[in-house]
């Protein structure tokens, strides 16, 4: 059973956050965070979810629990962008990068233009 909003939305306060390209972003940076995501979450504090992997792996990820349609960008390990995919928040399968990636960026649909962002510019 997924958590009400309200109570992740406080979870969320212990969470780092960081500004890329102006954007400023939550970051997940444990198994815990990456594993929960946006999910439950109805509205925002930030603009997205920055997603930080120690190395560069492959795994899906899910749109469980899933309140807002989302856009996913997948980054290698040096920043460079590999796909950008918009998902309903009922998509079931998984979501996969084309290659292995070190970072992901999740936001709601249609509110940033990923072509824009530079990763290099994290503070």
């Amino acid at each position: 059973m997924s958590k009400p909003a309200l109570v992740r939305a406080m979870n969320l306060t212990n969470y780092k956050t960081e500004i890329i390209s102006g954007i400023s972003f939550y970051v997940a940076e444990t198994a815990e965070q990456h594993a929960n995501g946006l999910s439950g979450l109805s509205s925002l504090d930030k603009d997205g979810m920055f997603f930080v992997f120690d190395t560069p792996t492959t795994r899906p990820f899910h749109m469980a629990d899933m309140q807002l349609d989302l856009d996913i960008a997948f980054y290698d390990e040096s920043g460079e962008l590999l796909k950008v995919g918009s998902f309903s928040r009922h998509y079931k399968g998984p979501i996969f990068s084309p290659s292995a990636y070190q970072y992901v960026i999740e936001t709601p649909a249609d509110t940033v233009n990923f072509s824009e962002l530079d990763l290099q510019t994290r503070s």
